[in-house]
């Protein structure tokens, strides 16, 4: 992929992100200077489109990033994020809790700081905290949608390890039709590996990757010195 493109995709990934709506033309020239003419992002748009990459929904004539066009982005086009001093704050004072309140703390602060599910599975515990966050985003404003996956995450105990324990490497990244959960592929899952378990977080395919790798990243550490 040319430089370009990269770049106008890394763009509307960005744009929907953070606004959930498909990306069209005309945003991507009035935010970002490519220095090419409205004609030409649309060219770019549409050979983005005909790779895999992009695709569009019936009710509008904006884009969206595909399960390919995030996977090129986790590879290739993503950016480490620092975490905020108070981000790392919020977390760090969780090592003055003893260990058994540390681990519930500790979940449901990251969930909270992600806006999504975090999970933690230990040797001989499993959290899941953050429901409400993860159904506040607006891909989970169908009731049918949220009954189904909240059938799907009542029993994620009994499989998690099951489904996960040929993760590879320290960090793991399942986008969509990856994602080992049957049923939500309209989801993405990070798992990272600690110790003496696994620490993950669950979100739409929208998710805020490279921040949410850093939180997961910063809080695997904290529990590693912590969780002997």
């Amino acid at each position: 992929m040319n430089t370009r493109k990269k770049a106008i995709l890394k763009a509307i990934i960005k744009e929907y992100v953070d606004t959930a709506e498909p990306v069209g033309s005309s945003i991507l020239v009035k935010k970002y200077n490519f220095g090419i003419s409205p004609a030409t992002i649309r060219n770019e748009m549409a050979e983005l489109e005909k790779r895999g990459y992009l695709g569009h929904l019936y009710t509008s004539s904006g884009r969206v990033p595909t399960d390919k066009g995030y996977r090129y982005f986790v590879d290739e086009l993503i950016e480490k994020e620092v975490l905020g001093l108070r981000e790392k704050t919020r977390i760090e004072r969780l090592l003055n809790l003893k260990v058994d309140q540390l681990v519930r703390q500790t979940t449901k602060v990251l969930a909270s700081l992600a806006h999504n599910l975090a999970i933690l599975d230990l040797e001989d515990e499993f959290w899941e905290v953050g429901f409400e966050e993860l159904f506040a985003q607006p891909e989970f404003e169908d009731i049918g949608e949220i009954k189904c996956i909240s059938k799907i995450l009542d029993n994620l105990e009994d499989d998690f390890e099951k489904l996960f324990q040929e993760t590879k490497g320290e960090l793991n990244i399942y986008i969509g039709e990856e994602n080992p959960l049957r049923g939500m592929e309209n989801c993405s899952i990070i798992i990272t590996k600690l110790r003496k378990g696994k620490l993950g977080i669950l979100g739409p395919k929208r998710m805020r990757y490279a921040r949410n790798k850093s939180l997961l990243d910063f809080t695997s550490k904290l529990l590693d010195k912590v969780i002997k």
